[in-house]
């Protein structure tokens, strides 16, 4: 049953990964409005817990060492941000553009596709929904939360 967490997880791993954060560069021609840095958003976030929630509806809480992995991301004043992932298939560092404002991230790849985030900010936290596919291809919630550093 871990295993099926795992796939599934490592699924939304790669998705935040190359849809999200791939590579995206500051389109000059729109520009975004710079991020002050009161923003709650701006500075280094780390993946701390995995919350998944069961098919019974019951929910299992992973840290990310149980999954094996570790994830920082950092978002800046100039609206570029820097993902990094470890895990057993090696480290993989990306950088990209964004904007936030009340609880939505939007991000651009380098195809100009543009990714729309919706997080819940509280104190030094944020989490992220996300609908994830296990193993047999059984559709389950996931809440990925992140700690500020």
């Amino acid at each position: 049953m871990f295993l099926r967490y795992k796939a599934g997880f490592m699924y939304i791993l790669v998705l935040m990964s190359l849809v999200i954060y791939s590579g995206c560069k500051k389109d000059n021609n729109n520009p975004a409005s710079p991020v002050t840095s009161s923003s709650p958003i701006v500075g280094k976030w780390l993946l701390s817990n995995v919350m998944v929630t069961n098919q019974d509806g019951s929910k299992t809480s992973f840290t990310p060492q149980q999954l094996g992995l570790s994830i920082t991301m950092e978002f800046r004043n100039d609206n570029t941000a820097t993902i990094t992932q470890v895990d057993s298939m090696g480290t993989t560092t990306e950088s990209g553009t964004y904007t936030y404002s009340n609880g939505v991230v939007n991000l651009t790849n380098t195809n100009g596709e543009k990714t729309t985030v919706d997080i819940t900010m509280t104190g030094n936290k944020f989490t992220t929904k996300q609908t994830l596919t296990d193993a047999n291809n059984n559709p389950f919630d996931a809440l990925l939360e992140f700690t500020k550093q």
